[in-house]
């Protein structure tokens, strides 16, 4: 995976930084970078992979983890998501885990720092990644702006 197209489109992109210290998602940013590329209608997985999606192609748990971390660092270059104070990309992955009831996976967001509670460095961000990915999930829709939403949620709470 990985087509190195996200690369160069980053590095046309100018970063904004948000305030400093606070966690938060800037939606405006990454509508901005979408219009302004002529990319809100294509989808995160062929984006990302550089194959067309058509509903053949398929994406295990060690790929869906890399693209979804890919985007997430794509995210914070630029500047569309604004990490806590003394936080880095580095700090943070994306992690599929089955449910705990068995029947589908979760995508979390997992921080590096020591949790307080037993399980609280995983936040929960979508249920069933893969199938998202396999379904078309674009780069711009109410399904993603929920994504969005979920991973400033993730952000606030993490340790």
């Amino acid at each position: 995976m990985g087509s190195g197209k996200g690369q160069t489109r980053r590095a046309r992109a100018q970063a904004v930084a948000g305030p400093a210290g606070a966690a938060d998602v800037y939606c405006s940013f990454w509508l901005d970078f979408l219009t302004a590329q002529g990319l809100t209608r294509q989808t995160l997985a062929s984006y990302y992979s550089g194959a067309p999606v058509n509903g053949t192609m398929k994406f295990d748990f060690e790929e869906t983890e890399k693209l979804f971390t890919d985007f997430f660092r794509d995210l914070i270059e630029l500047g569309a998501v604004a990490l806590p104070s003394g936080r880095s990309s580095d700090g943070y992955s994306m992690c599929v885990m089955t449910a705990s009831d068995g029947r589908g996976q979760n995508l979390f967001l997992k921080s590096d720092q020591p949790a307080r509670t037993p399980g609280g460095e995983f936040f929960p961000l979508i249920h069933s990644p893969c199938l998202w990915l396999e379904e078309g999930a674009r780069l711009w829709d109410a399904e993603m702006q929920d994504f969005l939403l979920s991973l400033f949620r993730a952000l606030k709470a993490l340790p």
